[in-house]
């Protein structure tokens, strides 16, 4: 593992100031909460149910499932879905 660690200091070596500051900005700024990806179990605490319901909701529709990159079993649903529902219930 160290040989990528001497790698990537390598690469940022090769930046500019101004790039480097670019790319520690970029690397600090979370992503938007809303393309956030929650797991099956989080999802259930959110809509105060069990995770039998929430695979009920996604057997309905009404919930997308969304597969984690590079996974082909691990899934989630896209927090700004889980907040549409709950808003759709109000």
């Amino acid at each position: 593992m160290s040989g990528n660690l001497d790698t990537a200091r390598g690469m940022l070596a090769m930046l500019s100031p101004a790039e480097r500051a670019r790319l520690v900005q970029e690397c600090a700024t979370p992503a938007p909460v809303e393309n956030r990806i929650v797991r099956r179990v989080d999802t259930a605490r959110m809509l105060a149910r069990s995770t039998r319901a929430v695979d009920y909701l996604v057997q309905s529709g009404a919930l997308s499932r969304v597969t984690f990159p590079g996974h082909k079993r691990a899934a989630g649903f896209r927090y700004s879905d889980i907040q549409a529902l709950i808003a759709g219930a109000a």
